[in-house]
């Protein structure tokens, strides 16, 4: 996993080394989880690092790192790190190599992949976008929620939570069933008919055969 401080020793960044080439990476992000993989060239064996480099939505700089000895030939490095933060992530990645026995790492590669946006996901289901409007005193939320794997829930509940300027706290629930490919909208309509700013909660739920709830996805709350 990532941790705040980047632990491998740094000098001076190599576009190119004789011995080792930059052949290739590959970025993918799923189920909460980033990959890494950078594919290089070796006729030695010779030592690596791959660092990783999250900064994160909050502005928090996090590092993961994997240590590698190269074979001949092409050398795939991998590592997988979670990213939980909701937001858009800024991601790179540098190989180092240890080129003599007894000499200091160096960094050999710099990989910039795109920006990583993470989506509220869980058990299967992704919430690609939300809206909450008020529409004269009538507060309206949609919730487009996406089925990521065959074994996704067939059905989900929208719970709205509305924290009113009394203090007074009042919830909704809409279920619907949900599209075997594409995206479904959930959907919700009540009253907003108390004066003053409302702190509205998202949260998109599973409903058991006896009717309970249980909430698996959180969306960002809003101030209506």
């Amino acid at each position: 996993g990532f941790s705040g401080q980047d632990h491998s020793e740094k000098t001076n960044m190599w576009s190119q080394q004789p011995n080792i080439a930059l052949c290739g990476s590959d970025t993918s992000f799923g189920e909460g989880v980033l990959k890494v993989v950078v594919s290089v060239t070796s006729n030695g064996n010779y030592e690596v690092n791959l660092v990783v480099r999250d900064k994160t939505p909050a502005g928090e700089v996090r590092y993961a790192f994997v240590n590698r000895v190269l074979d001949n030939g092409v050398n795939n490095i991998g590592l997988e790190v979670p990213l939980t933060e909701q937001g858009t992530h800024e991601i790179d990645a540098i190989v180092r190599g240890q080129l003599t026995p007894d000499g200091d790492f160096r960094d050999l590669f710099f990989v910039a992949p795109a920006p990583i946006t993470v989506l509220p996901e869980a058990r299967g289901l992704l919430v690609t976008s939300s809206n909450i409007t008020n529409d004269n005193g009538q507060l309206r939320v949609c919730v487009a929620v996406e089925r990521t794997r065959p074994d996704a829930p067939v059905e989900a509940t929208l719970l709205v939570r509305d924290l009113a300027p009394t203090g007074e706290k009042r919830a909704a629930t809409a279920t619907k069933a949900l599209l075997e490919e594409g995206t479904t909208v959930l959907g919700l309509e009540a009253p907003l008919d108390i004066p003053g700013a409302h702190n509205v909660e998202i949260t998109v739920c599973l409903r058991d055969a006896e009717g309970v709830l249980e909430e698996i996805i959180a969306v960002n709350p809003d101030r209506i």
